[in-house]
């Protein structure tokens, strides 16, 4: 992997009169990250001051991407895992999170049933839901978190049009 800085960006969430939602995105020019703080400071104010919208979120951060890529040889991102987690203190609430394209390794078997059936004893798989959960890196999308107990999942195909 040869992952190199593309360049900085901000996102702006913005909303109407009407309840109305949209997202500019701005590729900043800001060489450093003291810099990128000041100039999203400036883009935030000149932005309100030609606009009635009113800003509703933004966020602004490195976008780092894949100098070298090599496409996988069968890894097909319409397949997925789709994770069905319970919610930390709340023992009838869901969230769903997805892996793209899952590594063979993480599921039960290699074909038949056990190939569409997440190994929930594997250690890579129990390291990502562990991400979501208490002490994690992340949240689900509501900012809750997961637990790994009763977790579900099971293969599924997103319908696309790419091929």
């Amino acid at each position: 992997m040869a992952i190199v800085l593309s360049h900085r960006n901000l996102t702006v969430d913005l909303v109407d009169t009407g309840g109305n939602k949209t997202t500019r995105s701005f590729r900043l020019t800001a060489a450093d990250d003291a810099t990128m703080g000041t100039d999203v400071t400036a883009i935030l104010a000149a932005l309100d001051a030609v606009t009635d919208a009113n800003v509703t979120a933004y966020s602004f951060g490195e976008v780092w991407v894949e100098q070298s890529l090599a496409l996988p040889a069968a890894a097909e991102v319409e397949n997925q895992l789709q994770l069905t987690l319970p919610i930390f203190q709340k023992p009838n609430k869901s969230g769903t999170v997805t892996i793209p394209a899952p590594t063979v390794g993480i599921m039960v078997g290699t074909s038949g049933q056990g190939f569409n059936q997440p190994d929930f004893a594997d250690a890579a798989l129990i390291a990502y839901i562990n991400l979501f959960t208490t002490g994690g890196k992340a949240t689900l999308s509501d900012g809750e978190v997961a637990v790994l107990a009763n977790a579900k999942g099971k293969r599924i195909h997103v319908k696309s049009s790419r091929g």
